[in-house]
């Protein structure tokens, strides 16, 4: 409960720290995106692997009771490709003002992407 508070202090704090020129705005802009895209990583990133957490904070031992069969109680503990690529749509939006976050993009998204390549199923896709 503390952390969820924080967070949402944080990202409020986040929201209306900018004020000022349209140069100021853009660029409290991108690091209100950076701190955002960090914290995502922070938070939700598996040391591992460059996967994410479908949730947080992680519990290896929750089972979802509402889901209709055992089998199915024990949810992915990563993420689905759908919210992962949010952080791929992100960081590229990132790196087009900052060429620094190449690093992220080819050190963290990328990697985390390759591995929801499904090649055991023709045509290959990602699932």
């Amino acid at each position: 409960m503390k952390q969820s508070l924080f967070l949402a202090a944080a990202a409020a704090c986040l929201l209306t720290a900018c004020n000022g020129t349209a140069t100021q705005d853009a660029a409290c802009e991108l690091e209100r995106a950076k701190a955002t895209l960090d914290t995502i990583y922070a938070r939700y990133g598996v040391p591992e692997n460059c996967l994410l957490r479908e949730n947080y904070p992680f519990n290896a031992d929750y089972k979802a009771g509402y889901l209709a069969s055992e089998d199915q109680a024990r949810p992915n503990p990563y993420s689905y490709l759908w919210p992962f690529s949010g952080t791929l749509s992100a960081a590229s939006a990132i790196l087009e003002s900052d060429s620094s976050y190449r690093t992220v993009v080819d050190e963290r998204v990328l990697p985390g992407l390759a591995e929801y390549l499904d090649t055991v199923r023709m045509p290959a896709a990602y699932s």
